[in-house]
């Protein structure tokens, strides 16, 4: 998920001295393009000395922008005798209790990261490079756009959730294809038995038929070849009874003789 939009277009501490003079002796810019102008109108802000009250947060609005300007002087502690100021500028959407939390931490920040002596004799721009850290810091800290992030989340939530309902959607549409599917093909299975049934009666009824025929074939080729066997016998039986009748007459016995009288 992208970052939120940063509400901090430009940090900075500078030096009121004595003289009403003032210097920018740190800043850190996240809108490079407007630099030139953020600074131009800090410095107008920063001239006007009387409006800069310790303590007080100071807030302009830019005229025909989104964003303001916040000039803060800090109440002076026993060591800090100067005129030390912060300075930024941020979005019109940041609240005004961000904003003060905002000054605090960077005042306790950079009082901590220099001393004394480097804040009263530095240059414009001569901590810059040393307080880069803690401006990107409080930019972390306090920069984002809760309610642009909460957004977000609410709009990736909203896109998920019709992503899931969508994906239901064709879920169900699929559920609907498989159950179909499953009705055809349970219609096609109970379709098969029937014919699987019908064919297995119609092979039984034929193999019944085969079988009569088969055994009645047996049975008449066993009948014919019985037929033939008992004419055949019949036949031999007539045959040897026709051959006794039509043998001749034994010859009878001759007369005994009687022998001659001496």
């Amino acid at each position: 998920m992208a970052e939120g939009k940063n509400l901090i277009k430009y940090l900075g501490v500078a030096r009121i001295d004595s003289t009403a003079d003032h210097v920018i002796i740190a800043s850190h810019c996240t809108d490079v393009e407007n630099l030139e102008e953020y600074v131009k109108y800090l410095d107008k802000i920063l001239g006007h000395e009387s409006k800069i009250k310790e303590g007080k947060l100071l807030r302009i609005p830019a005229s025909k922008e989104s964003y303001d300007f916040l000039v803060k002087q800090p109440r002076k502690d026993g060591e800090y005798d100067m005129r030390m100021v912060v300075i930024g500028v941020v979005d019109r959407l940041m609240s005004k209790s961000t904003c003060a939390a905002l000054c605090k931490q960077i005042t306790n920040d950079f009082k901590e990261r220099h001393k004394p002596r480097q804040i009263v004799l530095a240059a414009e721009g001569d901590l810059n490079a040393a307080s880069r850290k803690l401006f990107e810091a409080a930019i972390k800290a306090h920069g984002k756009d809760k309610m642009g992030d909460l957004n977000e989340k609410l709009s990736t939530v909203k896109n998920q959730m019709k992503t899931n309902l969508l994906a239901t959607m064709e879920r169900g549409d699929n559920l609907d294809d498989i159950e179909d599917g499953t009705r055809d093909l349970m219609d096609g299975a109970q379709r098969f038995q029937q014919t699987s049934t019908a064919l297995k009666r119609m092979m039984c009824c034929k193999n019944v038929k085969m079988t009569i025929i088969l055994v009645l074939t047996i049975l008449v080729i066993l009948t014919i070849i019985i037929v033939i066997l008992v004419c055949t016998q019949s036949d031999a039986c007539d045959a040897s009874t026709g051959d006794s009748n039509s043998s001749p007459a034994p010859a009878p016995a001759p007369a005994p003789t009687s022998p001659p009288t001496v």
